[in-house]
């Protein structure tokens, strides 16, 4: 059994934003990603304590300096928190547009002490923080996630003014 996401091959050395579709309809709306303090469905339950939101950032998986045994530790949860929602969207982000201002695990780590990331929920390793607002620029693909098929479809950015 592999214990990679099926999609990985598409998502490996990528920063991306993983949504709902209601979420990605609001976000192509608003033009921009936004961290979500409560005004929008959260696509996982555990975010009302995450570390993300405490913080007002926007959460993304960054997979650009993760090594792969690292995500593979992750194999329980990939279905908990990708296949939840059905079909799933993940927006692939381009890392020099996010630039200094990203926050991975290991930056939150040090600068807390560990205290704060281990009093607050967060994916070990594979997650990363956006202190702002990502305008849709700064998207290069966006993926439809289908569990159920094992497909990942790319989802055509020009269709929606991008």
């Amino acid at each position: 059994m592999d214990d990679l996401p099926f999609y990985y091959d598409l998502v490996a050395g990528q920063i991306f934003h993983a949504t709902s579709t209601q979420n990605f309809t609001a976000i192509i709306q608003d033009g921009e990603i936004r961290a979500n303090r409560g005004e929008r469905p959260f696509m996982f339950e555990q975010f009302a304590i995450s570390y993300a939101k405490k913080m007002g950032y926007v959460a993304l998986f960054d997979f650009s300096d993760c090594p792969e045994e690292k995500i593979r530790l992750m194999t329980l949860q990939w279905p908990r928190l990708i296949a939840k929602q059905k079909p799933a969207i993940l927006l692939l982000l381009d890392r020099r547009k996010l630039g200094s201002a990203l926050v991975t695990s290991a930056m939150a780590a040090l600068e807390s002490g560990g205290e704060f990331m281990k009093a607050n929920y967060h994916i070990p390793h594979v997650e990363a923080w956006y202190p702002d607002r990502i305008p849709l620029a700064f998207c290069e693909r966006a993926l439809k996630i289908e569990w159920p098929d094992k497909k990942a479809t790319d989802i055509p950015l020009s269709d929606h003014g991008i």
